[in-house]
């Protein structure tokens, strides 16, 4: 029973890394270029964050309180997208700002992924 819970603590953690090295590069590079891009990086990011969040929630390293959380973290910077785009674009200063967000939401994801709270906390101590 130890091996499987050690094993099951082995993947969680291989897992975790692995959605945290997904998007950081991503929003690095396409921070550092902002004026360059366009609104497919916004969505790209903001797509890989959702995935991060949701297999946060299946891997159980995020409480149904903190997915809600970053769930309404990512709503909010999508309408503020939309009503950026209402005159038809993003500009650079606009693009500035998303990405600034994005950042510091995949920042706030990693945080909650790495905290000690998860769903499965009872089940470990066992």
């Amino acid at each position: 029973m130890k091996y499987k819970s050690k094993h099951r603590s082995k993947l969680i953690a291989a897992g975790l890394t692995a959605i945290c090295l997904l998007a950081t590069p991503l929003i690095s590079s396409v921070a550092s270029a902002n004026h360059v891009v366009s609104a497919r990086h916004v969505n790209a990011i903001q797509t890989k964050q959702a995935k991060s969040i949701e297999a946060g929630v299946k891997m159980g390293r995020l409480t149904p309180r903190e997915a809600r959380e970053l769930r309404k973290e990512q709503y909010e910077i999508t309408s503020l997208e939309r009503k950026m785009r209402r005159d038809g674009a993003l500009n650079a200063q606009e693009l500035e700002d998303l990405f600034k967000r994005l950042q510091f939401s995949q920042n706030h994801i990693n945080k909650m992924l790495r905290n000690d709270i998860s769903t499965h906390a009872v089940q470990d101590h066992h």
